[in-house]
């Protein structure tokens, strides 16, 4: 009886420390995703901003090239 509860015990340890770095690996993902998605947030109001001043530059060639 004994022996059964050790074991018992030891394969609850083993499954909750594999769980457990389970949790670490996809923790480390979700960050390493997080990062990425803020950074190509980042890029892409940057790009957003430089449309915006290419459009008000080209209106304003546009405007001083009619007559």
């Amino acid at each position: 009886m004994r022996g059964t509860m050790q074991s018992l015990s030891l394969g609850a340890r083993r499954q909750i420390a594999e769980g457990e770095a389970g949790l670490r690996q996809q923790q480390n993902l979700y960050e390493a995703v997080r990062s990425d998605r803020n950074l190509y947030s980042k890029n892409l109001i940057a790009a957003q901003d430089e449309i915006l001043d290419l459009k008000r530059k080209f209106k304003i060639l546009v405007r001083a090239a009619l007559p």
